[in-house]
C-alpha cells in the first residue's frame, strides 16, 4: 500500500503540472450537464484522461470513476475489489477565472467502498496532503493534525452551492454561526477546504452537498488527522444529500447545534 500511495502522489503532481500549463490559458469553458452555473473546462477532461490512463496502466484490475466520466453506482466500477475516484480539478470555477484556490484530488476505496488512502495535490503552492488508513495525515511529509482550538478563535469554511436551495442553507448557517466563529470563509473547492481542516488552518468545514469525489479524499484525510465528518443533521452515513460537517469533535458539535435546525 505504501508503493500505491507513493504511486497516487507522483499521479497527482504530475496532473497538477498539466493543469498549471493551462492555467491562464483556456480556450473554451463551458456548461456541463446543461447548467450555466456548472462549468468544464479543457483542462478537467485533460486532466482526468491523463490519470485514468496512468491508474488503468498500473492497476489494470482497478475500478476508477470521476467527476467528468462515469459514477459509482451505474457502472462496473462497484464490483471492483478496488476502486479509485478523482476530482481532476476541483475547483473549476476558481481555475477558470484565474483564481488560486484549486487542486487535485484521488483516494482508493477498498472492496467495502470505504477509502484507504487519499491525496490531494495543490499545483500552484506545492502542497501535498496525503493520508493513509491507520497511518496518519501529512502534507509534505509532515505530520498533520486538525485543531483543538475553540471555535471561538477559529475560521470556519462553509461552501456556497451554485445550486440555490443548498446556496440558501449556507447563507443561513453563515448568519448562525457568524458571531460563534473568528472568520467564516468559503473556498470553492471541497478538497482544499477538507485539507486546510486537516492541518488546522481551518477549524473545521460544512457543505450542503458532497458527491463522493467532493467527500472520500478529505474524509480520510481529515479522519486521520484526528477529526471527524458527519452529515449536516448528524449522519454517519454520507450521501449528496447529507452534506457534511468536518473537524474536530468539538467544533463539529458547535456546528451540528446549528446546522441540524436548518431546513
Amino acid at each position: 500500500m505504501d508503493n500505491t500511495l507513493e504511486f497516487a502522489i507522483k499521479l497527482s503532481k504530475k496532473s497538477g503540472k498539466l493543469l498549471l500549463r493551462h492555467f491562464h490559458k483556456l480556450r473554451h469553458i463551458k456548461s456541463k450537464n446543461s447548467n450555466p452555473l456548472d462549468l468544464i473546462t479543457e483542462a478537467d477532461l485533460l486532466s482526468e484522461k491523463l490519470i485514468f490512463s496512468q491508474i488503468k496502466k498500473k492497476f489494470p484490475t482497478h475500478g476508477i470513476y470521476g467527476e467528468e466520466s462515469n459514477s459509482l453506482s451505474d457502472s462496473k466500477e462497484s464490483r471492483c475489489n478496488y476502486t479509485w475516484v478523482v476530482d481532476p480539478l476541483d475547483g473549476t470555477v476558481n481555475y477558470a477565472y484565474g483564481l488560486d484556490h484549486w487542486c487535485v484530488s484521488i483516494a482508493l476505496l477498498n472492496n467495502n467502498k470505504k477509502p484507504i488512502l487519499s491525496v490531494i495535490h495543490l499545483p500552484l503552492t506545492n502542497q501535498t496532503f496525503y493520508a493513509q488508513k491507520g497511518k496518519g495525515s501529512f502534507l509534505n511529509g509532515v505530520p498533520i493534525k486538525v485543531t483543538n482550538s475553540l471555535i471561538s478563535s477559529s475560521i470556519v469554511s462553509i461552501s456556497i452551492s451554485h445550486q440555490k436551495k443548498r446556496a440558501d442553507k449556507a447563507i443561513k448557517l453563515i448568519k448562525e454561526l457568524h458571531s460563534d466563529v473568528l472568520r467564516v470563509r468559503s473556498v470553492g473547492s471541497s478538497s482544499i477546504e477538507f485539507a486546510y481542516t486537516a492541518c488546522g488552518r481551518f477549524g473545521g468545514c460544512v457543505n450542503f452537498s458532497s458527491s463522493d469525489w467532493d467527500l472520500l479524499p478529505g474524509k480520510l484525510l481529515v479522519e486521520q488527522a484526528g477529526g471527524i465528518v458527519l452529515g449536516t443533521k448528524g449522519q454517519k452515513e454520507l450521501s449528496v444529500e447529507t452534506g457534511f460537517v468536518a473537524g474536530s469533535k468539538s467544533i463539529v458539535n458547535s456546528i451540528l447545534g446549528k446546522s441540524k435546525k436548518i431546513k
